[in-house]
């Protein structure tokens, strides 16, 4: 019997001691991927002399995608093989170096529609001065009128400028008319219905049609407003006319790089 009970022990602490299988509780961790697309951007950058500029860095450039700002991701500096050969380049004559790049440009607008002879007379001497001292070979002008006649783009041809200049006229009505109405009047008449205005017209009108102020009332009236309508068209178009071509030389100007000046007379 003790034997037995021995036995009965030794086998009790042997399975004691057998380790239980190890239970993995770590849980495992999803992966997300994303892709995304570098897209190759070049850029050339000049300097006012026209020639590569190749010391600007990374925070000195933005990129925009439909107006919105772009991350920068990777940047670098190439250089041309172009710039080795440049010594060489330097010992051949003045005729082969590159031309100078325009930073000004200045652009003359002339009303010939409305200018009299004597102020169009004291514009063209204006500008004319002011060509003398701009001239060089990084400024160009360009002369427009409303009229849309003798009118040239932009160039550093200052004689031929000057040309253009003496052929522009004056294009304001110079005839008589009966009343002679502004284009201020008409609209107080037609537009204000100021009575003061168009009594005034009225008079102007029978003493130039030389009416008996008694019995031409009726027909100074008429004239007064078939003038008054006739101005209104006429200004109401001219100022159409003038508001483009405002908007069209802005529009090339800003397409130009540099300074840009716009005179209008």
């Amino acid at each position: 019997m003790p034997r037995k009970l021995n036995l009965l022990l030794v086998s009790t602490l042997l399975s004691a001691q057998t380790p239980a299988p190890e239970v993995d509780t770590r849980e495992s961790q999803p992966t997300f991927t994303t892709r995304s697309n570098l897209v190759l951007v070049r850029a050339v950058v000049r300097d006012k002399k026209g020639l590569p500029n190749g010391t600007l860095q990374k925070e000195d450039f933005q990129i925009f995608d439909k107006s919105k700002p772009q991350f920068i991701s990777k940047f670098s500096v190439e250089k041309s093989a172009f710039r080795k050969a440049e010594p060489a380049r330097a010992q051949k004559s003045a005729s082969e170096a590159p031309p100078i790049l325009p930073d000004r440009y200045v652009a003359y607008v002339f009303d010939d529609l409305h200018l009299s002879f004597g102020d169009m007379a004291q514009a063209r001497t204006a500008a004319e001065s002011q060509l003398a001292d701009a001239s060089g070979a990084t400024t160009r002008a360009a002369i427009y009128t409303t009229s849309g006649q003798a009118m040239l783009d932009f160039t550093g041809d200052i004689p031929k400028l000057r040309d253009t200049l003496l052929k522009i006229r004056s294009r304001s009505p110079t005839g008589f008319d009966c009343p002679n109405l502004s284009y201020y009047m008409a609209d107080l008449i037609r537009n204000k219905n100021d009575p003061n205005a168009a009594r005034a017209a009225l008079l102007d009108a029978i003493a130039c049609l030389h009416l008996d102020p008694q019995t031409g009332g009726a027909m100074a009236q008429t004239m007064v407003d078939s003038a008054a309508m006739r101005v209104l068209a006429v200004g109401e178009q001219d100022a159409r006319l003038s508001l483009k071509l405002v908007n069209d030389v802005v529009r090339r100007l800003s397409a130009m790089p540099g300074q840009r000046n716009s005179g209008v007379a």
